[in-house]
């Protein structure tokens, strides 16, 4: 919502409506809610920027360094990084309407949109689905950026598969009748399909997200070792010592300092 607007436009939006207020109410209660909100919000940064109080914008920060790998179906990884073939698939929609998101069209193609994520997160087996994050492209223009949902898959055929399911052929064919009417709406998609030993990814006091954000059906185990049913377990492991630390051991070649002796390896 707030990236339909540009922030000069949400700026004179709360300029109008605080001139609206100062006009329907003595000055000092017009302007007071602005006035307590940003001495709270002025208060609350310096007191976290202090360590006064907790940094909330951590929260969920794994401190370190910590990779994405597929454990198998006991939830143990393999001792070969990137010992399995992962397809990295982009979909990306934008509106280049004056309107928006509130243009014609719009509410339909998101809608279609939801109604695929959700199929694909409960039947995450049929299609090999690992997970998914929605980004948006927020250094193109002053609003209306393109939207990307970045979607893991264990392989192809499981893309294929979900491409001809019941409900993504519903909304390509309500594309096809309808898409001509909406020239504004931007679809578009980009799949890369990695074999193993040809991925690797790192990250360093980050949240989970991207593949170490996806989440693999395991088995699940009582106290005594026995198996009790199914669980989802995230595909982050620490990355801080052994192989998953250098980016030729994430995925499973040797290591060695290029000719210059210098170690470009991270």
């Amino acid at each position: 919502m707030r990236d339909q607007l540009s922030i000069s436009t949400w700026l004179l939006l709360g300029a109008v409506a605080q001139g609206l207020a100062v006009l329907a109410l003595p000055a000092f209660y017009a302007i007071l809610p602005a006035m307590v909100i940003l001495s709270y919000r002025v208060v609350d940064t310096f007191l976290m920027t202090m360590g006064l109080k907790k940094n909330r914008f951590m929260d969920n920060v794994i401190m370190g360094k910590f990779t994405g790998q597929i454990p198998n179906s006991e939830g143990v990884y393999s001792s070969k990084p990137a010992d399995e073939n992962v397809v990295s698939f982009q979909l990306i929609t934008r509106s280049n309407h004056p309107l928006g998101i509130f243009a014609p069209g719009a509410r339909e193609i998101a809608t279609l949109a939801q109604n695929m994520y959700a199929q694909l997160a409960k039947e995450r087996e049929t299609y090999g689905f690992l997970g998914s994050k929605t980004m948006m492209g927020a250094d193109e223009r002053a609003a209306g950026n393109h939207i990307i949902t970045m979607m893991y898959f264990r392989n192809l055929e499981g893309v294929h598969r979900f491409a001809h399911g019941p409900i993504h052929t519903d909304t390509w064919n309500w594309w096809n009748a309808k898409g001509k009417k909406y020239g504004y709406l931007t679809i578009a998609h980009e799949l890369y399909s990695s074999p193993k030993n040809q991925w690797e990814n790192i990250y360093i006091n980050g949240e989970l997200s991207g593949l170490p954000g996806t989440k693999v059906k395991v088995k699940k185990f009582d106290q005594d070792g026995k198996e009790d049913g199914w669980e989802y377990m995230n595909a982050a492991i620490d990355a801080r010592k052994g192989k998953l630390a250098r980016q030729l051991g994430r995925v499973n070649q040797s290591y060695e300092k290029n000719e210059t002796g210098v170690d470009y390896n991270y």
